[in-house]
């Protein structure tokens, strides 16, 4: 679906093309749609009709079965992409030639020959769109798109495309080269590319995962059908090791007996994710948790729920719960101290009510007074900065203050003429050491100026 060009015949006739080759005008020559090209199949029958209804014979015109349709998905992705980049977008036609394009090279396109298979035509869409969708709408704020809706209109079409494979009637030419198998359906019983023993020793992994790791991870949310695969293949840095060379398999191999979850927390930095409070209890239980600083990170575990049947649980979500791994006296302990510091945590919700959903106590905070935390289900905070940074509009959600009831500042708080003053310091604080930036630095200072004197 190309701006096309306009052939001029000696006769005076005019033919505006936009896909097909203007050889197709010369009678006897073959034509040929390789598999280079990406078609908008609507546009494609279109003018096939249309240079039929003028008496031209289009029975000479090939088109490969490997060739990658345009989808509406990715013509929705070149639009709102262009607005969204303002005075630097790029001057795209808008018709979806560029994401098209970048699905073929990720192999994740559909091709001319899948519409022969509605089965797998429909899989085949429902998975780009559970990432397609992922984009509109959490990053560009745009109306999911309806997978069931797309392939019944594509199978709308197919039929006369599956005709045009089979030869017969101008209607009926065979259009369709026989297409290769994709290498994504052979047979490849070690298709995982094991990173160690003697086919890739771990420096060569290294060395790989440098230069191609993120990309893998973006085939997380991309691939599904090698998402177990990529697991596999995917590695992080962790409180065990500073560079990312741990696997989810090793990390399972270690994990503490008891232990239901492999843990993880994301970050800007390695920094920020290794001294990030959240990781105290976890560090005091010599609990290993992995620590994802890639941008990526944060968008592909979006689709990994759990890996060889044990759940992902990110550390910044959520109450706590080590299980087995946090003895009774430990779980009264903290009972008690949320009962007794009552009063305290009701001055704070009160205090925060504009900054917070709630406040409560924690066993996760060991030399740290304060944490903030969003709900399991909830947007995390470094996604919504991510957003924010994007420029997109973020729906407005508040973090959860954890307090460390044995801290001495929390204790200060108790009878304090400065309550309020402590109170905000303590949630900005906390922020901080989140990685985000309160939003008054100045009052920020002010307060912290003013208990200094």
């Amino acid at each position: 679906n190309n701006a096309g060009h306009t052939v001029v015949l000696p006769t005076g006739e005019n033919f505006a093309l936009h896909l097909i080759p203007s050889g197709i005008l010369t009678p006897g020559v073959t034509n040929v749609i390789g598999n280079g090209v990406v078609v908008d199949p609507g546009v494609l029958l279109t003018e096939l009709s249309g240079l039929e209804e003028r008496g031209v014979d289009t029975s000479g015109l090939l088109i490969s079965a490997d060739a990658h349709l345009l989808m509406p998905y990715h013509v929705a992705i070149d639009k709102v992409t262009e607005r969204y980049l303002g005075n630097k977008r790029i001057g795209t036609t808008g018709r979806g030639i560029g994401p098209c394009y970048q699905d073929k090279i990720a192999r994740i396109g559909i091709r001319v020959a899948d519409v022969c298979d509605p089965d797998l035509l429909a899989a085949k869409i429902d998975a780009a769109l559970e990432f397609k969708n992922q984009v509109l709408v959490k990053i560009y704020n745009r109306k999911a798109l309806d997978p069931h809706e797309i392939t019944d209109a594509l199978l709308a079409q197919a039929e006369e495309l599956v005709r045009l494979t089979e030869g017969g009637e101008p209607s009926q030419r065979a259009l369709v080269e026989k297409p290769e198998a994709p290498a994504g359906n052979q047979p490849a019983e070690d298709a995982e590319a094991k990173p160690d023993g003697d086919q890739a020793p771990a420096d060569k992994y290294a060395t790989f995962w440098r230069e191609f790791g993120a990309v893998l991870k973006e085939g997380l949310g991309e691939d599904t059908g090698n998402r177990e695969r990529l697991l596999k293949l995917v590695r992080y840095a962790s409180t065990e090791s500073d560079t990312p060379t741990v696997g989810l398999a090793d990390y399972k191999a270690r994990m503490k007996e008891g232990q239901k979850a492999i843990y993880y927390i994301t970050a800007d930095t390695l920094a920020a994710a290794k001294n990030s409070p959240q990781l105290e209890i976890f560090r005091k239980k010599g609990i290993e948790v992995l620590l994802m600083t890639d941008r990526v990170d944060e968008w592909s575990l979006g689709f990994v729920r759990e890996f060889d049947g044990t759940p992902l649980q990110s550390v910044a979500k959520g109450a706590v719960d080590l299980g087995d791994l946090q003895d009774e006296a430990e779980k009264k302990a903290a009972e008690e101290a949320a009962e007794a510091v009552k009063p305290v945590l009701d001055r704070l919700k009160e205090a925060l009510k504009d900054q917070v959903e709630d406040v409560r106590v924690t066993t996760r905070l060991v030399d740290s007074p304060a944490c903030l935390v969003v709900k399991d289900a909830g947007m995390s905070m470094q996604l919504a900065r991510m957003l924010k940074q994007a420029g997109q509009d973020v729906p407005q959600t508040r973090p959860v203050l954890e307090i460390n009831p044995e801290h001495p500042l929390v204790k200060k708080l108790e009878g304090s003429a400065h309550f309020d003053d402590l109170a905000h310091i303590l949630f900005d604080q906390a922020l901080l050491a989140e990685g985000g930036l309160p939003d008054d630095p100045a009052a920020y200072v002010r307060r912290v100026n003013a208990l200094l004197v």
